[in-house]
């Protein structure tokens, strides 16, 4: 068994690059494999056909953040951690029609799909020849076309094991449409230990559903149509593919209903889940994740997606009574524009991550919103770019880019939102973010809004060009505000309490906080990164202590210093790329 290092540096903003959105971020690409001979090549996720003849056959691939001097370690790392209870693989090709000899060998000589959704072609046991089981590669072939409302094209009709997932990859030129998808959309799972892998090569869409479109559909009044839809199930991984057009909305014309139920991937519950790698466009929800009542989920990643033209980013929120979330990390994910989103009714509300646990009972604990750029055009009706709501315990907030470019328009929350529900020692932290409200004419949206919680802190930050800057009423209260920079603050100024505060040094009056603050413009480059001159470097607290490991990196890998002040927001002036070290623990074994 052996570990190879591959390519790819981790740039944001290159469509498609499942790696994007931890800028400057080296990625290093494992692959595990088998070799019946010594002199056999390593093949690559495309090159899955030619690993048949060649008798390799590829387990699982996974892509992390990591110094570039810290390979040797992470390879005795991965050696330790997956080299048990291998399963004898074996691999099984689909088309949407039969071809050639139909024995399921390659994509000339695929099974048709029914193969897949027949139960008696799946075992919970070590599989044989073309029996789906524990260990399976299965590979899609070509075009798939589904008919209108087609839910569940594909359904999974079992699971994989503990490192033997079940692992569905799109070949080269793979493409699931239909003019509208149903609630289970075209990939379906209610399984654990499985892989839904696009191969940045697969694509899911509707062809025909929208506002000026043959198809408005279909209005449920809830999840009516979504491209992947996974219903339970724990070890579930669902990456690089590309889903669009679930819903074509155009504004403010399209007050119909049907596009509020259209989502691009579901995940209903389950712990040690992980989104990644995604390309999602034009849907209400792009990436949404329910934990369920009376239960507790744990350990779910949604990282490196690019999502635009959804009303819901990331939506992460509990789904009934008593759910609890322990542990969640949302990172490297690029999102922007959700105008088109936009009613005359205003119904729709956007957020960029939308993290909420508002039900009787419910609570989401230890969750990190870290790294990500959301920014673009957000219309009439944005709510917030990260919106944290309801009992929201220990969230951190840190490293991200937050740029608004709407110049006109209701707001909701504030640009970073945290609205609690007098949860007792909730303590959200909002760490070394940068926040630009780009076009600040007529806009309402505070920098910072915060209601109704416990224990806040905010340091560290980049604020600038908001008609507030901050807005905390009373029944909010604070452990420590300090060390950030402010600039182009408006005429509310900083709302706190019952008062409003139009200089600086009024708000720390009467706040009793923000001591280390400044006034003045951040003189940040067109990637938010502050030039020679800034007033942001050196203005920031040095937060090592804190223990937050990925916190002593900034957004694009910048190691922060262990002694001395910290600069202010998400980029740290000068300094070496060389990203976080890799994790010491991992607790799945498909991603």
């Amino acid at each position: 068994m052996t570990w190879i290092k591959g390519t790819g540096p981790g740039q944001a903003g290159a469509a498609g690059n499942g790696n994007n959105g931890l800028r400057g971020v080296n990625f290093l690409t494992f692959v595990e494999y088998i070799s019946a001979s010594t002199s056999a090549t390593l093949l690559t996720m495309s090159e899955r056909t030619l690993a048949a003849t060649r008798k390799i056959t590829v387990r699982r691939i996974l892509q992390l953040p990591v110094k570039r001097a810290a390979f040797p370690c992470v390879v005795s790392l991965f050696v330790m951690g997956f080299g048990q209870g291998v399963a004898q693989a074996n691999d099984v090709y689909i088309a949407q029609n039969a071809g050639g000899s139909a024995n399921g060998s390659s994509c000339a000589n695929a099974y048709a799909v029914g193969y897949f959704n027949t139960p008696g072609n799946w075992t919970s046991g070590t599989p044989s020849a073309t029996q789906i089981g524990p260990g399976t590669t299965l590979h899609l072939c070509g075009t798939f076309n589904a008919p209108a409302g087609a839910s569940g094209y594909l359904q999974f009709q079992g699971g994989g094991t503990s490192g033997n997932p079940i692992t569905l990859v799109a070949e080269p030129g793979t493409l699931i449409q239909a003019p509208y998808w149903g609630q289970n959309g075209a990939i379906t799972s209610r399984y654990g230990y499985v892989v839904i892998d696009g191969n940045s090569m697969g694509m899911i869409q509707a062809t025909a559903n929208g506002t000026n479109l043959t198809y408005q559909a279909p209005s449920c009044g809830a999840i009516c149509g979504s491209g992947i839809y996974v219903s339970s199930g724990n070890n579930i991984t669902v990456r690089n593919w590309t889903i669009a057009n679930i819903y074509v909305n155009v504004p403010p014309s399209d007050e119909s209903t049907a596009g509020e139920g259209s989502y691009g991937i579901v995940v209903l519950g389950g712990s040690n889940n992980a989104v990644s790698g995604n390309t999602l466009h034009d849907m209400k929800w792009a990436v949404y994740y329910a934990y369920p009542g009376s239960s507790t989920s744990s350990n779910i990643s949604v990282f490196n997606n690019q999502i635009y033209n959804a009303d819901h980013g990331i939506a992460i929120g509990s789904g009934n009574t008593s759910a609890v979330l322990n542990g969640g990390n949302i990172y490297g994910n690029v999102i922007h524009d959700g105008a088109n989103w936009d009613d005359n009714a205003n119904n729709n509300h956007h957020d960029g991550v939308h993290l909420w646990a508002i039900h009787s009972g419910s609570q989401s604990n230890n969750v990190s919103v870290h790294n990500n750029y959301i920014y673009g055009q957000w219309g009439q009706h944005l709510n917030s770019l990260i919106y944290g709501e309801g009992a929201q315990a220990n969230l951190l907030v840190y490293n991200n880019v937050l740029v608004s470019a709407t110049s006109n328009g209701f707001c909701g929350g504030g640009i970073l939102s945290i609205a609690g529900q007098g949860l007792t020692n909730s303590y959200p932290s909002l760490y070394n973010n940068t926040i630009e409200n780009a076009a600040n004419s007529g806009n309402s949206c505070p920098l910072f809004g915060i209601t109704n919680t416990t224990g806040i802190s905010i340091r560290d930050n980049i604020a600038s060009t908001g008609i507030s800057a901050i807005y905390m009423p009373t029944g909010s209260t604070f452990n420590t505000i300090s060390n950030n920079l402010w600039y182009g603050i408006g005429s509310v100024g900083w709302n706190y309490q019952s008062g409003a505060y139009s200089r600086l040094s009024a708000w720390q009056t009467a706040c009793s906080c923000d001591a280390g603050a400044s006034v003045g413009a951040p003189m940040l480059d067109t990637n938010y990164k502050p030039q020679a001159g800034s007033p942001a470097i050196g203005l920031g607290a040095n937060l090592t202590s804190l223990g937050i490991s990925t916190l002593n990196f900034d957004m694009a890998g910048v190691t922060r210093p262990s002694t001395g002040a910290w600069d202010a927001g998400a980029y740290q002036f000068g300094g070496s790329t060389v990203g976080p070290s890799p994790p010491t623990t991992l607790t799945t074994q498909v991603h």
